[in-house]
């Protein structure tokens, strides 16, 4: 059991046990997904709330106390493929914000130079292009 910022992440035995229509009923759950070999429950900003609660139910194997057997989660993982690509995405999540703000960035000063609002040749189209500039290198 493990959770980042929106979901539940179990890692199950054997998802067919579970009932996808109850779990999509529980207060707060705004839905389920299958990836990578988990079963992930939505919930949102609440996760650790809900991811708490679950902790107090039982005695669940978690990747944050220890308790999980390393060799049993790495069988689980899936083929090398899967491995990868799950590597590659986690290593370039963390960038998703950044590259969306220099985006945003570059898009306001298109417009505000496109409307005739701004200046390509003001202080402050400079300093937004030098923010533009090192956010999206």
């Amino acid at each position: 059991l493990t959770h980042c910022v929106t979901r539940l992440r179990f890692r199950l035995k054997d998802e067919s046990k579970v009932d996808d229509e109850k779990v999509k009923q529980i207060p707060g759950v705004m839905g389920i997904n299958h990836q990578n070999g988990q079963y992930q429950v939505i919930i949102g900003n609440a996760v650790s709330d809900y991811y708490d609660q679950v902790i107090k139910l039982g005695d669940f194997p978690t990747d944050e106390s220890g308790d999980s057997n390393k060799t049993d989660t790495k069988e689980e993982k899936g083929n090398l493929f899967d491995q990868f690509t799950s590597f590659i995405s986690s290593c370039m999540s963390p960038l998703i914000p950044a590259l969306i703000g220099g985006g945003m960035i570059k898009v306001i000063l298109i417009l505000l130079t496109t409307v005739g609002w701004m200046s390509d040749k003001s202080q402050t189209y400079t300093i937004l292009s030098v923010f533009d500039e090192y956010s999206c290198s």
